[in-house]
């Protein structure tokens, strides 16, 4: 009965891609994550809340969070991590580590041992009940293995940082529906692919990096249409080919543009010369060619430019 219970609300919630493995492959992480939360997962799950009508969103929430992170865990290689105090265990996720939840003021809380500043309590009363994965932080953790589709499933998400580890593989799609991501930080790993213009669809992304990766093929000129962004990485992508695309003239609050050690060809589009807030423009050791636009000469927010190693710049 719980089997079918969890299925029933996972059928809606996760990726479409992982639902089929779910019920047909033993051996594959989603499967290995639900029967951990069926199984082997000591937390007091509300079975009756989640099979009632209407269902206990209290319930449903704690019931993803702990299929999609014990599915991360599984599926990166979570008993070789560096870092791992709580994981698996059961524990509130909120307590695990590189998992924060609620919103920043909650964070703040919850670091300070649940100290606000408000005198009324209010934050208290947040901290208690405010258990929605909002971060996932796990920096040089020795991740490996692939990113879970199912991270769709948490879309509370605002940042997820999982940069410097050793992930590889692709960009799961369902990544780009994670409608509050503010910061994606997966630089440093061993992604590979076209980077995707779905990326796009994250209105509210303001930090990406995905330097120091496998990535291939043109940049697309969507990213230009995400203008909350204010950083901008993909340097040492040594296949990554094409122009910088001229879209990239809508960023108006970019302050960091870095993509060095590439195979981008081109001119520095002029429509760089549009980003007022830009103070970091980086593109050393590429195959650009082109007298420089006279509009980044007007850019007094400018601090650092890089354009060495183009033998064709002039």
């Amino acid at each position: 009965e719980k089997e079918q219970i969890a299925l029933s609300i996972l059928e809606t919630a996760i990726s479409s891609s992982s639902y089929p493995a779910l019920t047909s492959d033993p051996e594959s992480v989603p499967n290995q994550a639900l029967d951990w939360v069926l199984n082997r997962d000591a937390y007091p799950y509300d079975w009756a809340g989640l099979s009632s009508d209407p269902i206990d969103e209290t319930a449903k929430t704690d019931l993803l969070q702990r299929y999609v992170l014990g599915g991360l865990f599984l599926g990166t290689g979570g008993d070789g991590w560096n870092g791992g105090r709580g994981w698996m265990t059961s524990d509130d996720v909120c307590t695990w580590w590189g998992i924060e939840c609620g919103s920043e003021d909650v964070i703040q809380a919850r670091a300070n041992n649940g100290q606000g500043d408000d005198g009324d309590g209010e934050v208290w009363r947040k901290l208690q009940s405010d258990r929605t994965v909002t971060k996932i932080v796990l920096v040089d953790n020795a991740l490996s293995g692939f990113l879970p589709e199912d991270l769709s499933a948490l879309p509370s998400l605002t940042a997820i940082e999982m940069h410097e580890n050793r992930l590889r593989g692709t960009i799961p799609s369902s990544i780009f529906e994670l409608a509050e991501l503010d910061t994606l930080f997966l630089d440093a790993n061993r992604l590979e692919g076209e980077i995707s213009p779905d990326i796009a669809k994250l209105t509210k992304l303001r930090r990406l990096t995905l330097n120091d990766n496998r990535f291939v093929g043109t940049i697309p000129t969507e990213i230009g249409q995400t203008t909350t962004l204010v950083m901008l990485w993909l340097f040492n992508n040594g296949e990554l080919e094409g122009g910088i695309p001229t879209e990239f003239g809508n960023l108006v609050n970019l302050e960091s543009l870095a993509i060095f050690n590439t195979k981008v060809t081109g001119r520095i589009p002029s429509e760089i010369g549009f980003l007022q807030s830009l103070k970091i423009f980086k593109v050393e050791n590429n195959l650009l060619s082109g007298a420089l636009p006279n509009t980044l000469y007007d850019l007094a927010s400018l601090e650092v430019l890089g354009i060495a190693g183009n033998r064709n710049i002039t």
